[in-house]
């Protein structure tokens, strides 16, 4: 390598000694050198500022990513909260309303039962089929105020509609108090039932009781517009077998079909002032359970039944106040219906409201001068 080499040195270092060859080489090699350490230096040096500004922005980039985190974070937590808080203000107003629409339904029950017996309202609410119910043995009353026509005359169509809504709100109380069921009122007639909807075994005295209690009620009555006038009715009732069933489909009724009907009726408009009149076989019933005070008033001409015997109720035996007085107190009352165990004052506190605003939402009907106009079928 060395003869190579100096075969190529130019011919003007021929002449050189081969130290001094040498100590050019090595002068060459040290210059090469520090090239080399210079270039490595200057290469390490722009990769350290290359590194260190990837440092920096990786760390601003770590930084930015760390605060957006952190904000969203807090986003997220103040997005929960108000969206906790609407759900907690949505399920209280939805609570609210549930109530709402519970108490709603409960009047809405109530006025339906005020309409409807409770088993033929519960059959309608499913839209199931009525179908009409024969009852072997049910007691009718009638009664219907004497001279309306004559009094309806004498008053304003708002006075007339007081006077039958106190008088009715009146006989209405009084019927709570026994099992039997109101049928209707129309213009002054007052029609009601015991032995159904819920047969039982006292539905003749149950009337009997409840006419008169009603007669006893009247006398103390006061007609609002004319206080110095007496009001007075007549009572006529009859036992028999009846068919019962709801009739029509916009605003059905429950009404009652029979010859039992026909005859209560009768009862009722051949009676006379402030007296309450029974068919023999009524009169039968009352004498067998006995307790009660009946005169015969004679063969009276029924229209449509020809010739009967009738007799007059005329009030209890005196061993039989005290004991319908202590069954007055704490009687099984079926309102519409439907049974309610106790006094009416140990009902609860809840169903005597809504019983009062569903009542106050069922006006009595206006007056009618044609008192036996009723919608149930005289046969």
């Amino acid at each position: 390598m060395y003869i190579s080499r100096c075969l190529a040195t130019p011919v003007k270092l021929r002449g050189l000694t081969v130290l001094d060859y040498l100590q050019h080489e090595v002068a060459v090699y040290v210059q090469l050198r520090k090239k080399v350490c210079a270039y490595v230096e200057e290469t390490l040096q722009g990769d350290q500022a290359q590194a260190k500004r990837q440092i920096v922005l990786f760390a601003v980039i770590a930084g930015c990513i760390s605060v957006a985190c952190v904000v969203t974070s807090l986003w997220y937590a103040t997005c929960i909260e108000h969206l906790t808080q609407k759900i907690s203000l949505y399920a209280l107003k939805t609570s609210e309303k549930s109530k709402q629409l519970a108490n709603e339904k409960k009047r809405t029950d109530a006025l339906l039962y005020q309409l409807l017996p409770r088993s033929v309202a519960e059959q309608l609410k499913e839209r199931r089929a009525v179908t009409a119910e024969y009852f072997q043995a049910v007691t009718i009353y009638f009664s219907d105020i004497v001279g309306f026509t004559s009094l309806s005359s004498m008053s304003t169509p708002h006075e007339v509609v007081d006077l039958l809504n106190n008088l009715y709100s009146m006989f209405d109380g009084t019927i709570e108090l026994y099992d039997v069921y109101k049928v209707e009122t129309i213009g002054d007639a007052y029609m009601v039932v015991s032995g159904l909807p819920c047969k039982n075994e006292h539905h003749t005295t149950e009337i009997a009781n409840m006419s008169l209690d009603i007669l006893q009620s009247v006398k103390d009555f006061v007609i609002p517009h004319l206080p110095g006038r007496k009001l007075s009715i007549r009572i006529g009732f009859h036992t028999g077998p009846c068919v019962a069933g709801v009739v029509g489909i916009k605003m059905p009724r429950y009404c009652l079909f029979g010859d039992t009907v026909n005859v209560a009726s009768r009862m009722e408009s051949s009676s006379e002032a402030q007296r309450i009149q029974v068919t023999e076989q009524t009169r039968q019933i009352l004498v067998e359970k006995g307790g009660f005070i009946l005169k015969r008033r004679g063969d009276v001409d029924v229209k449509g039944k020809g010739i009967m015997t009738t007799y007059w109720l005329d009030g209890r035996d005196a061993d039989t106040v005290g004991a319908v007085c202590k069954h007055r107190r704490t009687p099984t009352i079926r309102i519409n219906g439907h049974p309610v165990s106790g006094s009416m004052s140990n009902r609860s506190e809840e169903e005597q409201p809504q019983e009062e605003e569903a009542t106050s939402l069922l006006p009595d009907p206006a007056a009618n001068e044609n008192s036996n106009e009723t919608c149930v079928q005289l046969i």
